[in-house]
């Protein structure tokens, strides 16, 4: 293992004590078990080397007291820099909370409400075709504004998010006129980051401060499957720009202080901050994953606020359970942590730091749940999970197992390149626990649809016919329903499922509609050109309304020109 830099004795007490002290003065409370930091370590190692990353930085703070932190791998790897919880990450999309905590600010205030148009502010930047009649500010924010009709399905768009810049660009009181982004980046420093003095955290990186911060900005690193290799690499991450969605940096002491000041009211209201923090829409059939910037998920009984980044060479993760005063925070200076999972289709237990925040910080009154080494004995680690399925009403031991499968398929081959071990701990969670993978769970559909194995098709299929009979429509269910379909030879499904994502009018901004079009456009190439030319000419309608003149387009267009 190639941590450096072990936790200290005075977070592994207060760690240990913190179970006792939400406990305390319950008489009727649970039993609860010592904190096992030794384990949580131990399963943070093991993910920290399996994804081979540079660095990572994890911590857990009861309240704002940072009760464990540890720094895995380095800071700058080749001056191998210890990590500290002051070292500062770009933390990509964790930016969408903050943006989100302004709006609600100005609500507060009174200058917007989140139910406006956002037509109703002036757009200088974006294509007009993008803001639809109807569409409000919470529309945007939710991640509801593509479906028909709007606020009614969540599909996480970062790019869509920052369609919000216009309320900053119109409500702000920036002089500065000359820097395109000055009105979100002066909004964030006033309204959050300097009455918290989050002094580690930053929209950009101004001169006056480049000296005193320099020494804590970790070097970021992007993986060259070719080599096998971390390297060097700052492309696309930038000093000086941040946007409503993206572009942020910060630290893990900064970012536990964040958590907590939202918890005590200090930036908003509590009743504001439950707005922001419960499902955007809630029915018998549905459940938005997601609140107003920040996702929201209920879990065995807790409720957690959270979000993740996933950057160029960065990610991300906060999760707080503040019905405990418990926040977990993970950062790294590589992408691979949110990039080997699909955290965006809204399940935080797809990232192992989650699960084992969980095992042992929250769940403290449960029979502790036992870790694994899923790249140990397969034999063993079966038989393990099948007896905990059996002894437990608890499905964490299976989230574990699940986020391992996923990593093992979508990390590159030079770390991993074992699929069949993925597949065999797919079908074993199948065959101990049927419903576990469900329609529900959106980011099965890519995954399973990912594979060649036979029988990891067949589960697909039979998830595929599940969803089918449901009656909703989701882009992405229903595109890797139709790879799946066509994987397993059955064409007339696949055609079934691709034109659905193609023709529907809703989610026009999601790859997936760009690559239903596509796949048709030259399946129909050389039988029916007025159909393949139909699809392709969808294709870029849909690539126009986001400026997308890129390869896909022009290979559209290049088949166009071919058959016309």
């Amino acid at each position: 293992m190639r941590s450096n830099n072990l936790f200290t004795s005075r977070y592994l007490g207060l760690a240990t004590m913190i179970a006792f002290i939400m406990l305390a003065g319950c008489d009727s409370a649970p039993r609860s078990h010592p904190i096992d930091v030794q384990q949580f370590n131990l399963e943070l190692e093991r993910y920290y080397d399996f994804l081979q990353i540079p660095g990572l930085a994890v911590g857990v703070a009861h309240g704002d007291s940072l009760v464990f932190f540890k720094g895995y791998g380095y800071a700058n790897a080749q001056e191998e820099t210890q990590i500290t919880e002051n070292h500062i990450f770009w933390i990509a999309s964790l930016t969408k909370t903050f943006s989100a905590v302004s709006l609600k600010q100005w609500e507060e205030q009174g200058k917007i409400s989140l139910n406006d148009s956002i037509r109703a502010y002036p757009n200088n930047y974006f294509n007009d075709q993008r803001l639809s009649a109807g569409m409000t500010i919470e529309h945007l924010i939710s991640h509801t504004s593509e479906s028909d009709p709007m606020g009614t399905s969540f599909i996480y768009n970062g790019g869509r998010y920052n369609v919000i810049f216009n309320v900053f660009d119109e409500i702000s009181t920036v002089e500065d006129t000359t820097d395109l982004i000055r009105p979100f980046t002066h909004t964030i420093d006033e309204q959050i980051l300097k009455p918290l003095n989050l002094n580690n955290t930053l929209t950009r990186l101004s001169d006056e401060r480049a000296e005193t911060l320099n020494p804590y900005l970790v070097t970021t690193y992007s993986f060259q499957s070719d080599s096998g290799a971390y390297v060097e690499n700052r492309e696309g991450l930038n000093f000086n720009t941040s946007f409503p969605s993206t572009g942020m940096l910060s630290s893990v002491f900064d970012l536990t202080r964040y958590s907590n000041a939202l918890d005590e009211g200090r930036l908003i209201s509590k009743q504001s901050y439950r707005n922001l923090t419960s499902p955007y829409y809630e029915g018998s059939n549905s459940r938005s994953p997601y609140g107003l910037g920040w996702f929201t998920t209920h879990f065995e009984g807790i409720d957690m606020h959270w979000g993740y980044g996933y950057g160029a060479a960065d990610a991300a993760l906060i999760l707080k359970v503040p019905a405990k005063k418990l926040t977990l925070v993970a950062l790294s200076n590589a992408a691979m942590p949110s990039g080997s999972v699909r955290l965006g289709n809204g399940n935080p237990l797809n990232a192992i730091p989650a699960v084992s925040f969980l095992k042992h910080f929250v769940f403290t009154e449960r029979r502790p749940v036992p870790g694994y080494d899923f790249l140990g004995d397969l034999d063993r680690v079966k038989q393990s999970l099948h007896e905990a399925t059996d002894q437990s009403e608890s499905t964490l031991h299976l989230e574990e197992a699940y986020s391992y499968a996923m990593m093992m398929q979508y990390v590159p081959d030079a770390i991993f390149d074992d699929s069949d071990r993925a597949a065999e701990l797919l079908m074993h969670i199948h065959q101990i626990a049927p419903d576990f993978i469900n329609p529900d769970r959106t980011d099965a559909f890519e995954l399973l649809a990912s594979f060649d194995h036979p029988e990891i098709l067949s589960i697909g299929s039979e998830l595929a016919e599940q969803y089918e009979k449901t009656g909703s429509y989701h882009p992405l269910k229903s595109f890797y329903s139709g790879s799946i379909a066509e994987k397993l030879g059955n064409l007339d499904r696949a055609l079934r499922f691709y034109k659905q994502v193609a023709m529907s009018d809703a989610f026009a901004e999601q790859p997936v509609k760009y690559d239903a079009c596509m796949w048709l456009g030259k399946y129909y190439r050389d039988k029916d050109t007025s159909k393949a030319t139909q699809y392709l000419e969808k294709l870029l309608k849909y690539k126009d309304l986001v400026g997308g003149n890129d390869a896909l387009y022009e290979e559209a267009q290049a088949i166009l020109n071919e058959i016309s």
